[in-house]
């Protein structure tokens, strides 16, 4: 009998272990789960903060290069203008300028000295207006460089992130996978258990048929004992 209980104990011992070794695999996996899903959801985010700065940074880099085309065109002609006159090729308000008939030799001197003033201040102007130009397309080429490398480094983040989400998803549906094989494995063996213990209370109880019996027979064995003496 002593070895009976014995068995019993243990196997209902192994029960309990069995049943608590599943339960905290499955709040560990479940941890691991909500682990997993703040990462993906993580990397989702960061990456629609990384395809909103692309998408800017693109739109940048479109409007700079176009101002850069139309400043280009515009140093192109300013330097246009001064081959022209290095060429001795003047505009018509310097080249046509009326001077008035029998002048003087002082006022030939004086017209001479506005000609080459208009012609120095034109040259003058020309170089102010290249150097700005120049200025102006040496920052919009820098900027545009810049806007370029932005946009490689964002590309290559967006890359390692969309290859990382791709794992957080493959790891969280193997978790999922796993949880789930955990549960239906406790579900069972909760199962197991609870018809093992009503078994046992089934065997452990009398019926009451038997009980009647055992009664009427110890009764009857009292009396025959007390006759006896």
């Amino acid at each position: 009998m002593t070895q009976v209980t014995k068995s019993l104990e243990l196997s209902l011992a192994r029960f309990k272990e069995a049943l608590q070794c599943r339960n905290e695999q499955r709040n560990h996996t479940a941890r691991m789960i909500d682990n997993a899903t703040s990462r993906r959801d993580e990397a989702i985010q960061t990456l629609k903060v990384i395809d909103k700065k692309l998408e800017e940074t693109k739109a940048n880099l479109a409007s700079q290069k176009h101002d850069l085309k139309v400043l280009a065109k515009e140093e192109a002609v300013a330097k246009g203008m001064y081959k022209e006159l290095l060429a001795g090729r003047l505009p018509v308000d310097v080249s046509y300028a009326k001077i008035a008939k029998f002048e003087s030799p002082d006022d030939l001197v004086l017209q001479k000295e506005k000609f080459l003033a208009k012609i120095e201040s034109l040259f003058d102007k020309l170089d102010d207006e290249i150097a700005d130009l120049s200025r102006r397309i040496r920052m919009l080429e820098k900027l545009i460089s810049g806007g370029v490398r932005r946009v490689e480094l964002l590309n290559q983040k967006r890359s390692i992130l969309s290859r990382s989400l791709q794992l957080y998803k493959k790891e969280l549906a193997q978790l999922e996978k796993t949880l789930a094989s955990t549960i239906e494995e406790e579900e069972l063996l909760i199962h197991e258990y609870t018809d093992f213990t009503q078994r046992l209370k089934t065997v452990a109880t009398i019926p009451a048929s038997v009980d009647k019996l055992l009664a009427r027979t110890l009764k009857s064995g009292n009396r025959a004992d007390a006759g006896a003496a």
